[in-house]
């Protein structure tokens, strides 16, 4: 009856984890959204849900749903294929990748850092890909520039 309550303490404590987060967010998305992977996942995995249910929350959620489709290295147009093909997709990928097709197996920590190493792996080579797109992209233009520059001096 003497101690005093630690609501406070806890709520400034989520407060500045959540700050954090967003903080790392301002400079790699992807980071901030593997920070909060155990927090928002773990909470779900240990939903007493069917295995459906899970897959759809995560199929519903945008940051969850993100990291499952990056670290299952799936097209961008995968959100517009039926619901149900999505959800055998998902659990097809989870099995073969960790040899469970449950959402709940992420309870364990080791499977899901293996998840947020896939998702952080596969999300800095698409980052990378993205970057030598863009470049190749400036370095044609700038060839292309470059010719006509050209030309117009030839003139």
């Amino acid at each position: 009856a003497t101690k005093i309550s630690d609501f406070g303490q806890k709520i400034v404590d989520l407060y500045q984890a959540r700050q954090f987060e967003a903080a790392v967010g301002n400079a790699d998305g992807n980071l901030r959204l593997a920070m909060s992977l155990p927090r928002d996942l773990g909470a779900l995995a240990a939903k007493t849900s069917s295995e459906n249910t899970k897959w759809f929350t995560i199929m519903g959620n945008p940051p969850l749903r993100k990291v499952f489709e990056t670290a299952f290295n799936l097209p961008s147009s995968f959100g517009r294929i039926d619901l149900d093909l999505q959800l055998e997709a998902l659990k097809i990928r989870a099995d073969k990748m960790f040899g469970d097709s449950s959402v709940s197996q992420f309870k364990d920590p080791a499977k899901l850092d293996e998840l947020v190493k896939v998702f952080l792996l596969r999300g800095d080579l698409a980052s990378a890909n993205t970057e030598t797109s863009r470049a190749s992209s400036v370095l044609s233009m700038l060839q292309s520039g470059q010719a006509q520059f050209k030309a117009l001096i030839r003139r």
